[in-house]
């Protein structure tokens, strides 16, 4: 049976613009249908930044110590928070030793740019989860800040010294295409997820899916150890969510292939 096919109107042919925005020293694709298109926020306007205080803030007065209490509670909250969420980090004794509240004083280039990223990464959920440890704080309750918004904006200046010192490893973190560079890279997806500035997300998750590609040939040639393969079946499902969660967000398409279950679990 032949079916002919009439062309639309071209009132009525269906019509994609697609746009590129600038941030962080790139440019970045947005679908036509992309959520930040639609959103009232993308509308121009002048927006003074929080971490800029007047001459007479007095009582901006946001002071915080980082101690060795503060950093294991930064990297229990991230075991906590993150890691079942995006199961990126080897907590074996070995893989995972800097993962302790007693950090070892000999942490290679790698383990500290991973360690203050998870600092990084936890200062920004950290406001978010209620605590209020400390009862003295440096601010007026009376003045212009809530408490959750001078926490947020501590723990977001706090995040940035975490981020900025692991910027320092990163060349070394990155250096040689194994599982410590794809994790290195991971956390810097999910750092960039809360504060999209510091890179380009899209860029990086198509870098660990280049690099989640040759690990996994690898592990096909029986190349990688039984904990590395678990580990590398996590890191594959966390950049396919993360690619899926961008995609969906900017209206771009998602390449990274779903993950495949094992046989274990087939059998299951």
């Amino acid at each position: 049976m032949l079916i002919k096919t009439e062309p639309y109107p071209a009132e009525y042919a269906p019509h994609f613009e697609h746009h590129f925005a600038y941030a962080s020293d790139s440019y970045r694709y947005l679908g036509a249908e992309s959520c930040l298109l639609k959103s009232p926020r993308m509308q121009p306007r002048k927006v003074k930044s929080p971490l800029v205080l007047d001459d007479d803030a007095e009582d901006w007065h946001l002071t915080f110590k980082k101690t060795a209490a503060k950093e294991w509670e930064l990297l229990e909250l991230y075991l906590e928070i993150i890691q079942p969420v995006y199961p990126i980090l080897d907590v074996s004794p070995t893989v995972g030793r800097y993962l302790v509240e007693n950090v070892p004083t000999d942490l290679t280039p790698t383990e500290t740019f991973s360690l203050n990223m998870i600092y990084s990464i936890s200062c920004y959920i950290l406001p978010n989860t209620g605590k209020k440890h400390n009862p003295e704080h440096s601010w007026n309750p009376t003045g212009r800040l809530s408490y959750h918004q001078a926490n947020s904006l501590k723990y977001r200046a706090l995040a940035s010294e975490y981020y900025l010192k692991a910027m320092e490893h990163l060349e070394a973190a990155t250096i040689d295409p194994n599982m410590a560079t794809l994790r290195a890279v991971l956390l810097l997806a999910i750092h960039s997820s809360f504060d999209p500035k510091s890179g380009n997300v899209g860029q990086q998750i198509a870098l660990a899916a280049r690099l989640a590609f040759d690990l996994e040939a690898k592990g096909e040639l029986q190349e990688l150890q039984p904990n590395e393969v678990e580990v590398l079946r996590n890191m594959h499902m966390t950049i396919f969510s993360l690619e899926n969660q961008v995609a969906s967000t900017l209206d771009r398409p998602a390449l990274f292939p779903e993950p495949v279950r094992c046989a274990q679990c087939h059998e299951q």
